[in-house]
């Protein structure tokens, strides 16, 4: 148990899933642009606008988070440095492979998180699968994938 009650925290990072998903959408994107009927200048222009989309997403924020479950069944999220939410999460998809849940803020905005199973460590992976699966969500509940 640590000071906030909770478990060891899971930490999420990017991982090579999600950064070959990026390569693939931003080549699919590039090739539409230029099998399109547009001006030169234009396919220059959606590529580069596609090229930073993606450099975006790959350095993006919501594939780093840092969590913490705690025993009441609510989440302490720790997004960046400054970004602090503790709720009780909404399970989005829960599969072996990948996990999607959404977290509210005090304003009642969500912010939905996303890992594949290469971003986490396996028990850290096992432990948020059974958290969302068991319960903890009042949403509709976890859409389960295979497995």
């Amino acid at each position: 148990m640590t000071e906030t009650g909770g478990d060891a925290p899971i930490v999420a990072a990017p991982g090579r899933v999600r950064r070959a998903l990026l390569a693939v959408v931003g080549a699919l994107g590039i090739l539409a642009a230029w099998s399109s009927a547009i001006p030169w200048i234009a396919f220059v222009g959606l590529s580069c606008a596609v090229l930073v989309g993606v450099a975006l997403a790959w350095r993006g924020r919501s594939a780093r988070w840092r969590l913490r479950i705690l025993p009441e069944g609510r989440f302490l999220m720790r997004c960046g440095p400054d970004e602090r939410i503790e709720n009780v999460p909404e399970a989005l998809f829960c599969a072996p492979f990948f996990v999607s849940f959404r977290l509210r803020d005090a304003r009642g905005r969500g912010r939905t998180f996303t890992a594949f199973s290469d971003e986490l460590d396996p028990d850290a992976l096992r432990r948020l699968l059974a958290r969302l699966r068991l319960g903890g969500s009042d949403g509709p509940g976890a859409r389960s994938g295979i497995g």
